[in-house]
């Protein structure tokens, strides 16, 4: 077995395996894999092609114009595989309408010139030369290669720039195998086994970025699920806290209703459907709540402000929560004295914190009960939407008789996530 016979057949076997692997991945549509197949079955008939022009060309019991066919085949097939990759990208560019139109101007010419002297020569040997008009061929060869470069270009702009560099990597293999062939020919045959790990390679970065997809989906997905769990719980927490305020001054109560309607109206509204806000729309959140607050408490509750930073992102109903927490189970049960609660940022090399303390009784998480934790909803929820979409942190300080200081720590490399 020859060098270039081991080569060829490799390159069969792992466009086999790759096969297999397109059939067991399930996020593929049928479509789609129809598209894989083709493109697999594509490379596999053109490396035949080209291995049987090498093992006729020279054999002179091989018929002349089976040598004709093998070669008319092997320029016709090889740039319909570029054509095929392209095709993964469902792309309908100009460059793409534009690249059909060149192959099938070739796959006529090549048949047209295969039972003449236009591509090929043959000797009496039975060897084969380049004709005098295989230039028209390299001439298609090259405009379709540089069309199919931009056009892979192109695609790897709609990818997030970490998903870039590997779509990249397999052009400049497949590209690299090729032109090594074009130029030393003989017996460096590498177009068709680069081909064929370019198209490996193609397809484990879509299956790749495919999962990530999916993975993002399942993130929003839960995201949302944990937004619209937060949210009856504050509606029963500010509808309790209208009651008691009707309980103890009507007029009051009225105010907190009105309050109340105008705060879902101009807060609410603009979080649903958002993942990151800005930390001034959930500042304004925050202050919606307070005011209703303070329509109960009046001078009993104190919220103070301290920022060094303004100018970044939080996950949608990170702070508000932390903070009906601070007031729910700090000011509430904090009748000894004025109940304070102080919302302060700090910007960090790395990170920004949010900080939010009350001089409440404080508490002991780990010593509440399980039925009890159920209160405590805000701070599991928060804990998850800022693992889920910044990779964030909260950390819980609290001291029995003392107070709690619950910090929000949001890293500063999250991408969109901070300004």
């Amino acid at each position: 077995m020859s060098y270039y016979t081991a080569i060829i057949l490799m390159s069969w076997i792992a466009l086999g395996v790759l096969c297999i692997s397109i059939h067991e991945n399930y996020r593929i549509s049928k479509k789609d894999k129809r598209m894989l197949y083709l493109t697999c079955v594509l490379i596999a008939v053109s490396a035949l092609a080209e291995w049987l022009g090498e093992r006729f060309s020279g054999d002179t019991s091989v018929p002349t114009w089976l040598l004709r066919m093998t070669k008319c085949a092997d320029y016709t097939l090889t740039p319909i595989v570029g054509g095929a990759f392209i095709a993964q990208f469902h792309s309908n560019s100009i460059r793409v309408k534009l690249i059909k139109w060149v192959l099938v101007v070739n796959s006529v010419f090549q048949v047209t010139a295969c039972f003449n002297n236009w591509m090929i020569i043959i000797d009496d040997e039975n060897n084969y030369i380049h004709g005098p008009l295989y230039p028209i061929y390299m001439t298609f060869y090259l405009v379709i290669t540089a069309l199919i470069a931009i056009e892979f270009a192109v695609y790897g702009r709609h990818f997030r720039r970490q998903n870039r560099g590997s779509l990249y990597a397999t052009m400049f293999l497949v590209f690299f195998g090729i032109f090594i062939q074009e130029i030393f020919g003989g017996e460096i045959r590498t177009a068709y086994i680069s081909l064929t790990l370019g198209m490996t390679a193609l397809y484990i970065h879509n299956a790749e970025f495919s999962q990530i997809v999916a993975d993002d989906t399942i993130r929003t997905q839960e995201f949302q699920i944990l937004v619209n769990q937060i949210q009856p719980h504050f509606m029963f927490n500010c509808l309790s806290v209208i009651r008691e305020t009707y309980h103890e001054n009507v007029e009051n109560g009225d105010k907190a209703i009105t309050q109340f309607a105008k705060y879902l109206r101009h807060n609410m509204d603009s979080l649903i459907g958002k993942q990151i806000v800005s930390f001034s729309e959930e500042l304004e959140h925050v202050k919606g709540y307070v005011s209703l607050q303070k329509l109960r408490f009046g001078d009993e509750l104190d919220v103070r402000y301290e920022f060094e930073c303004t100018d970044f992102s939080l996950p949608t109903l990170t702070l508000q929560p932390i903070v009906e927490n601070a007031i729910t189970y700090g000011v509430r049960k904090q009748r000894e004295h004025i109940g304070i609660v102080t919302v302060q940022t700090h910007d960090y090399k790395d990170r920004v914190e949010v900080v939010v303390n009350d001089n409440g009784p404080g508490f002991d998480y780990k010593d509440i009960k399980e039925d009890d934790k159920t209160s405590h909803i805000g701070i599991t929820n928060v804990k998850e939407r800022l693992r889920h979409a910044c990779g964030g942190e909260l950390i819980i300080d609290s001291v029995p008789g003392e107070g709690t200081t619950v910090t929000i720590i949001i890293p500063k490399n999250q991408g969109e996530v901070n300004r």
